[in-house]
């Protein structure tokens, strides 16, 4: 599906209806999806955590290339609030960090 999604972006890259079309569908996906990370996120207890450092570098790559590709075909609903999560993200893995590896 990946492969397939990287060539429909490519394609809509010249191809002005098609980018029109991947901007209200992926819009409403992300609306979507927003709902439901909110119902899951409100059951996660404060304290929990929930990705590890490795786990974080993967997601935290795979966004910015995420990112810089929509925004290329006009895809920018909820980019603004993914740059957050990334700095919370880079945030818990610098405090990870610290713990495991303590300035002299």
């Amino acid at each position: 599906m990946t492969a397939l999604f990287a060539e429909l972006m490519a394609l809509a890259s010249h191809r002005e209806t098609l980018r029109t079309e991947m901007q209200t569908a992926a819009d409403r996906t992300r609306e979507i999806q927003a709902s439901a990370a909110l119902r899951q996120l409100a059951r996660l207890e404060s304290g929990e955590s929930i990705v590890s450092p490795i786990g974080a570098v993967v997601l935290l790559g795979a966004a910015a290339r995420s990112l810089v590709m929509e925004a290329g075909n006009g895809i920018t609903l909820g980019h603004a609030e993914a740059l957050n999560v990334v700095e919370w993200l880079a945030g818990k893995i610098r405090a990870q960090c610290a713990v495991i590896t303590p300035a002299n």
